[in-house]
């Protein structure tokens, strides 16, 4: 039995024969054994062989807005790190009224909101998919 898999935004994928796993939080080795326990538990097969290749990722992104040059969304980079000024960088940087003091993150996962001063940041502040950052605008 072979086929091709879609992992949902849920962590699930749908197996024949057992239904839906969540193999979100596992690597592609323990996903595998996680499939292989549950046809063996379901007693559909004695011994089966399951291989899992990963054919493609889904892109993860993020947002800057407010006062930069170029606020927009953009993708992750393929080693899936971001911070916060490689986030501003994106968007090609600060424009003339940008309060670089007022910088917040709208996070995705519980929506917290996190502000910073880029000035005085003393180590970097990541950000994840989904998040927002959003320049205030200074005030003269």
């Amino acid at each position: 039995m072979t086929g091709a898999l879609t992992v949902g935004s849920d962590g699930f994928v749908s197996v024949n024969y057992i239904g839906r796993i969540k193999v979100s939080d596992l690597n592609v080795d323990d996903a595998a054994t996680r499939i292989r326990a549950e046809l063996i538990k379901k007693r559909y097969f004695v011994d089966p062989q399951v291989s899992l290749n990963i054919t493609s990722a889904a892109k993860l992104f993020f947002t800057v807005i407010g006062q930069v040059n170029k606020g927009d969304t953009f993708e992750f980079p393929a080693d899936g790190k971001m911070d916060l000024m490689a986030a501003i960088g994106r968007a090609q940087g600060f424009n003339k009224i940008a309060n670089p003091s007022k910088v917040t993150i709208k996070r995705a996962k519980g929506g917290a909101k996190e502000t910073y001063d880029t000035k005085k940041l003393a180590d970097p502040v990541p950000i994840f998919p989904g998040d927002v950052v959003e320049v205030a605008e200074s005030r003269f």
